[in-house]
């Protein structure tokens, strides 16, 4: 049950304070009778159902999909999804906008001097760089972008807005470039 993980997190934990206020968000879950929910089932660091949302997105972001008065992210997907959608929009997302391209780097570029998730450029910075989009049917938008290198490996992307929405959501550069390149394979299949 997650309220173990929290108790056990909030008083050992590296990040008490964080642990404890996820504590407090499990127990306004519990007390607004939902306590149905499959006794909060998640993961070792409280992170709840399907979506492995903390206590506080779960109380912030849940949808009831079908006004059964159930949040249920655990077994019912329309509350997944509606939900998963609901804490992307209320966390900036833009639909119209894309999450990031492939790209590829010219010789002799200074991946430390420019990769990083926080040093945003425009299209313009990076074109005049020798940064390229992958796919010659797609172009850098025209948008301000950081370039990212995955765990300094052969691939390179310059990411944008949307993507680091998907961070607020999961921390983790790997975590998020997975979720975005699975959403372009789906995307592929319409």
């Amino acid at each position: 049950m997650t309220l173990f993980s929290l108790a056990t997190l909030a008083f050992h934990g590296r990040r008490q304070v964080l642990f404890t206020n996820e504590l407090i968000e499990a127990l306004k879950i519990l007390q607004e009778g939902r306590d149905k929910i499959k006794s909060l089932k998640g993961s070792w660091a409280g992170a709840l159902g399907q979506c492995q949302f903390m206590p506080s997105a779960f109380n912030a972001h849940a949808v009831d999909s079908q006004n059964k008065g159930l949040k249920d992210i655990w077994a019912n997907p329309e509350d997944v999804f509606n939900s998963i959608a609901n804490y992307l929009v209320n966390s900036g997302w833009k639909s119209d906008e894309p999450w990031g391209v492939e790209v590829t780097l010219p010789r002799n570029f200074s991946k430390k001097r420019h990769a990083n998730i926080h040093l945003e450029k425009s299209r313009r910075h990076w074109e005049r760089l020798g940064i390229k989009s992958k796919d010659p049917k797609k172009r850098l938008a025209n948008l301000p972008g950081a370039l990212i290198i995955p765990d300094n490996k052969d691939r390179a992307f310059i990411v944008y807005n949307n993507f680091k929405v998907i961070l607020k959501w999961n921390r983790s550069i790997c975590f998020a470039l997975t979720v975005c390149l699975f959403a372009d394979q789906i995307s592929q299949e319409k």
